[in-house]
């Protein structure tokens, strides 16, 4: 975790975690005192959001493509239903 901006009596933080699950962030910050008021994911499968606005969207590389595809051809179809 990174303190990235402590002016307003917000905390701005920058929290770098591999595998999360439903809500865990804001499970996380509330244990300790705080309130998560803004989550910006930043990296999602291989695929950075770089400077993409909120609302916008871009389209894959071909690299980014070929990246998905050999993500999903390793994925268990039932574990995933059943999920």
């Amino acid at each position: 975790m990174e303190v990235i901006d402590n002016r307003n009596e917000r905390d701005e933080v920058r929290i770098k975690i591999h595998t999360g699950k439903k809500r865990q962030i804001k499970r996380m910050f509330s244990i300790v005192g705080y309130k998560v008021i803004e989550l910006d994911r930043i990296l999602f499968a291989g695929i950075k959001k770089d400077n993409l606005k909120s609302g916008r969207w871009r389209d894959l590389t071909k690299d980014e493509v070929a990246s998905l595809k050999k993500l999903l051809s390793r994925v268990d179809i039932q574990k995933v239903k059943n999920f």
